[in-house]
């Protein structure tokens, strides 16, 4: 089944081949991001067009992670160097940052040193309160949580590809 062209909001995401798709299943599918955070940056995304996550069906939210899944164990093997973390995450609605109004998972590799302090994570949305540890000093450290980097485009003529895709 492919995404929905029909739909009255029609997506980008809908013109995207098949042949560019890194993995799918029933409900979703996943294609690196036109303009990745890192090298490796996936988006899974509905075959339904749907404006958010929570306007998703169960199904299409359980199709979406078990994609996130998958997406994450091929970045694993196949992406050189091996990546050191991950960010998942969405943004739902405008407020919200999100851009195109159809449901879309972001999985961005990390890595080791790709930015000075990533402590926060998915925080620096709002950039003033992304570390709420740097103050606390490192007593108060905890594990996981990496930050963004700056966007920067990285499509070739041949479609949406990897560079550290082996």
């Amino acid at each position: 089944m492919r995404p929905d062209a029909t739909s009255p909001s029609p997506s980008p995401f809908s013109a995207i081949p098949e042949a560019e798709w890194l993995c799918a299943n029933e409900l979703a599918f996943a294609i690196f991001d036109s303009f990745p955070v890192s090298p490796g940056h996936v988006l899974v995304i509905t075959r339904r067009v749907v404006p958010t996550y929570f306007d998703c069906t169960a199904a299409e939210q359980a199709a979406v992670m078990q994609l996130v899944g998958e997406v994450k164990k091929l970045l694993d093997e196949r992406l050189d160097p091996k990546p050191d973390g991950c960010n998942v995450g969405f943004n739902a609605g405008s407020a919200a940052g999100q851009t195109v109004p159809h449901v879309h998972v972001h999985v961005i590799p990390r890595y080791a040193g790709d930015m000075p302090d990533p402590r926060g994570g998915v925080r620096h949305v709002i950039p003033e309160k992304g570390n709420y540890l740097a103050e606390k000093g490192d007593s108060h450290l905890f594990r996981g949580g990496n930050g963004g980097c700056h966007l920067f485009p990285q499509r070739s003529s041949a479609g949406r590809r990897c560079p550290a895709w082996r």
